[in-house]
């Protein structure tokens, strides 16, 4: 069997595939719910400064680390309990631990404010912070449950209405030179996509009518692990994304940051939204069905997703600077080079993240956790090494792409031996060629760029 005919085999195999119903509404609603922001990125980059932009990424990252905190990760235990009761009641307990945590932030806040302590002070809106974190820890409870229940078209809604409501929030706001726009649009999406998921799950009665303190206290030492193990690994996963666009703020400016925080906001969430989506029907295979099930629904996965990941990086690669000026407008050419410098991370983000769920689905918590302080150290200390040596942003760019490529890399790998995958040696030959294709054309524009 040729390249192309095995390709185009494990291509026709997902599409002909059970799980591409799920994936296809899940897909469909992320497809919207991301399409959305990107085309309204045309629009807004003329609206919102790039310092506007960096700001929002400031928020966004701070946000996102409350997020994970904010349940303990109970959340993903949620498809785990054979007994629907006791998945009820990890909902409960989900819900109860977010609202006591949101309490206690604010809290915090009004102490260090009556304390005349600066705690925060760097964070555009800060007050929003904890009840933006409130509303996606809680939309991701939702979306579990609904997993669960394969009812991916109620996931798949409620990021639409998200993205809707955050993209004419924004709009508005920004013809209106409301300040804070960016950050305003984006908590009041999260709290409409937050309303319809828990709409259309009907969740809240059936948790009314199954909670009980034992069943919660039950559930809670029963998976244990997730916030002993989970919570460690994703608040370092979370780090090692914020850290960055914290660090480069630092060392930089909000304009190099903005610059930043719309190349990431255009490629890399994107592509781990699908990732995500795909992900999400990847666990619950996982789960229900037997390795070697999983293991060809892996296959057939990475193989789409690298298919599409070349396509990007030769889109980057050829349009560059010229495709972002036109697209954004003059000032934002920046983004172009970034996004090349970046491409690298991108491309093995979407190859392995819809993978990653294997370390959650097989008890591999562990060594998911060594990755992500793998990761947290990584990212952080590169960009805090090239700002502390007084290297220029694009290198700093590069050396993210870099480091990104080589952590999903090791990711991808773990996950292959969890999976005992056994692609056929012409894959392999063929992935490791182009990937290394790829690799020696971004290090030769790269060369050329800085030097």
């Amino acid at each position: 069997m040729t390249m192309a005919d095995s390709l185009r085999s494990k291509i026709a195999s997902l599409m002909r595939s059970p799980e591409l119903r799920g994936v296809a509404t899940l897909g469909a609603g992320t497809a919207v719910s991301q399409l959305l922001p990107v085309v309204m990125s045309f629009i807004l980059s003329r609206l919102y400064t790039p310092e506007a932009f960096g700001d929002y990424g400031v928020f966004i990252n701070y946000a996102s680390v409350i997020a994970i905190v904010i349940c303990a990760r109970y959340e993903y235990a949620i498809m785990r309990p054979r007994r629907e009761v006791d998945a009820l009641n990890l909902v409960a307990l989900c819900l109860l631990l977010a609202c006591g945590v949101t309490v206690l932030l604010y809290a915090l806040l009004g102490a260090a404010d009556i304390a005349g302590a600066d705690v925060g002070g760097a964070v555009p809106l800060r007050y929003l912070l904890p009840v933006y974190a409130l509303a996606v820890a809680v939309m991701q409870v939702f979306s579990n449950y609904a997993n669960r229940r394969a009812a991916y078209g109620v996931t798949a809604s409620a990021s639409v209405v998200r993205s809707v409501t955050q993209a004419v929030s924004r709009l508005v706001m920004g013809l209106a030179k409301v300040p804070g726009g960016l950050v305003l649009g984006c908590m009041l999406g999260a709290v409409a996509g937050c309303a319809a998921s828990a709409g259309g799950t009907g969740v809240v009665r059936s948790v009314g009518r199954s909670l009980s303190v034992a069943g919660m206290r039950r559930v809670a030492a029963a998976y244990a692990a997730f916030p002993r193990y989970q919570l460690a690994g994703s608040l370092l996963n979370a780090l090692s994304t914020a850290m960055p666009v914290i660090l480069i703020d630092y060392f930089y400016g909000s304009r190099t940051t903005g610059f930043f925080t719309m190349a990431v906001s255009l490629l890399y969430l994107p592509s781990t939204m699908v990732g995500n989506a795909m992900g999400q029907v990847f666990y619950r295979r996982a789960v229900t069905d037997t390795v070697a099930g999983a293991s060809r629904l892996a296959l057939r996965f990475f193989a789409f997703n690298f298919v599409v990941a070349l396509v990007m990086f030769v889109v980057l690669w050829l349009g560059g600077a010229p495709m972002f000026r036109l697209l954004l407008g003059g000032e934002w050419g920046m983004i172009g080079d970034y996004a090349f410098y970046l491409s690298p991370w991108l491309m093995a983000a979407l190859c392995f993240t819809p993978l990653t769920w294997a370390f959650d689905a097989y008890d591999h918590l562990k060594a998911e956790m060594v990755l992500n302080v793998a990761m947290f150290v990584c990212r952080a200390g590169g960009v805090a090494v090239c700002g502390l040596a007084g290297a220029g942003a694009d290198v700093t760019m590069a050396v993210c792409g870099l480091v990104g490529l080589l952590l999903y890399a090791t990711q991808g790998w773990c996950v292959s031996r969890y999976l005992e995958v056994r692609a056929s040696v012409t894959c392999r030959v063929v992935v490791a060629v182009l990937a290394l294709a790829v690799v020696g054309v971004w290090a030769a524009r790269v060369a050329a760029c800085l030097w």
